[in-house]
């Protein structure tokens, strides 16, 4: 059985806040273009095997919770664009959009 206390919904709220922010002062750092999303896609990707990549995991920690190897799927890449979000487990399957405004 698994002990590991889950995050709040609290905690799940301010991550995403937090990664929100991480990621746009990453972008805006990379000179990404919001306009032209499409240019630049290495800067619109979050890629996660085995560890959470640092930025989840620091907007984790700033939640007040730890993402540990294997919290998340392996092989997952998420694709960051204005107004939608799309995220792919695992090689060969196909992209599912997980948020769009």
């Amino acid at each position: 059985m698994n002990s590991r206390v889950q995050p709040t919904p609290r905690q799940l709220r301010a991550f995403e806040n937090e990664l929100a922010r991480e990621i746009e002062r990453r972008n805006i750092a990379s000179g990404w273009d919001v306009l032209n999303p499409e240019l630049g896609w290495a800067r619109r990707t979050i890629s996660c095997d085995i560890a959470p990549p640092s930025l989840l995991a620091n907007a984790a920690h700033c939640a007040g919770f730890t993402l540990l190897p294997f919290d998340l799927p392996t092989k997952t890449i998420m694709w960051v664009d204005p107004g939608k979000v799309e995220v792919i487990e695992a090689y060969g399957r196909s992209k599912t959009t997980i948020f769009e405004s």
